[in-house]
């Protein structure tokens, strides 16, 4: 089984929307076939093991990541081929949380005679694919907020200057975090601040997340570079002129409109936004925003994680990456957070927080 997770981390950049999945192929201690699902609508982990393990597929054991699907998608049924194919035994890691599977696929493989076992590094294979996940059980994508901070608990100077806080090695780091994002969501104020390009660039990759700019009152400047070549949605209040932004040259540009909350009338439900996001297939989104922004998120209890780079360097005094619209009272009445990892990057200490008893 750890040699079909490290196959289906092998599509943690490009799965999207579909999950990571890896398959191992065993017949007679040996390793007959093997795969993993590159791309949506392309070959599944299980097809792709059985092609290369042919007519050795029969009376096998198969290990793989995730519960074989069982509906003709863009692709065949999987449960169905590893039923021809005429395998033995099948292991799996976790169930398929698309309430058209769940459980399905495992039922029809004991009734047909096929030995299962449930559960194996369940815990790994879940960890692969928690957006997805999240978003079939909740209808939510997974939120993830970066930061970058100095080791007093500063995200930038005073006057806005971040650049730049930690190492070259985090700022690699943080890409990769990015590529295996659906979307890089960020608010106007640190696009016009900061003028970031919020692409991928530190790693290679076939494909680049969508942007998504929370900017209520159109306030952006759509010169800056972050508009050009990505797919970018801007999240705005309703009956803002909009006309601005319906020309031919901003075809890459969608404008998302929600109504104004009750008791802020120039704000939006995020949440309202991220069941949108969900909608549109988005697994995983990463927030690499302001205070202000990253403190409405956490204020409506929105954030899954918080990977935070900390620099061994003092900045005595600016801005941290929680504002003063954080009450309180919502901190003390909300589960603690729980340090999930620790890990020196070159210089920079990286930390992974999530809430506990959310949805992990």
């Amino acid at each position: 089984m750890r040699r079909a997770l490290a196959l289906a981390k092998k599509g943690l950049t490009t799965t999207m929307p579909n999950p990571r999945v890896g398959c191992v192929i065993v017949n007679e201690n040996e390793i007959v076939g093997e795969g993993f699902h590159r791309y949506s609508g392309g070959q599944h982990a299980e097809i792709a093991a059985l092609e290369k393990a042919g007519e050795k597929a029969y009376g096998s054991t198969v290990y793989i990541t995730l519960e074989p699907c069982n509906f003709e998608g863009k692709t065949g049924a999987c449960s169905l081929r590893l039923l021809e194919a005429g395998v033995k035994r099948i292991v799996v890691a976790m169930k398929d949380p698309n309430p058209r599977v769940n459980g399905k696929s495992l039922k029809e493989f004991e009734n047909s005679g096929i030995e299962v076992n449930f559960g194996v590094l369940e815990g790994e294979a879940r960890e692969l694919n928690l957006g997805f996940t999240k978003r079939m059980e909740t209808g939510l994508p997974w939120l993830r907020v970066k930061v970058a901070s100095s080791i007093d608990g500063f995200t930038a100077l005073r006057s806005g200057n971040s650049k730049w806080i930690t190492g070259a090695r985090a700022r690699r780091d943080g890409h990769i975090w990015r590529a295996r994002s659906c979307a890089v969501l960020t608010g106007v104020g640190t696009l016009m601040s900061d003028n970031p390009l919020l692409n991928v660039r530190a790693i290679k990759t076939d494909r680049q997340p969508v942007k998504v700019l929370v900017d209520p009152f159109h306030r952006t400047d759509f010169s800056l570079d972050f508009f050009k070549a990505s797919k970018v949605i801007i999240a705005s209040l309703k009956k803002n002129d909009s006309s601005s932004i319906y020309n031919s040259k901003f075809s890459n540009i969608e404008l998302l409109e929600f109504n104004p909350k009750m008791e802020d009338p120039e704000k939006f439900s995020l949440r309202s936004l991220m069941l949108e996001l969900g909608n549109r297939e988005f697994n995983e989104v990463q927030v690499e925003a302001g205070f202000r922004l990253t403190s409405e998120f956490f204020s409506e209890g929105l954030i899954d994680e918080f990977i935070v780079y900390i620099s061994p360097r003092f900045l005595v005094d600016g801005l941290g990456f929680l504002g003063a619209s954080v009450k309180a009272g919502v901190l003390s009445d909300k589960p603690g957070w729980k340090i999930k990892e620790a890990k020196l990057i070159g210089g920079d200490l990286r930390v992974i927080l999530r809430p506990v008893l959310k949805f992990t």
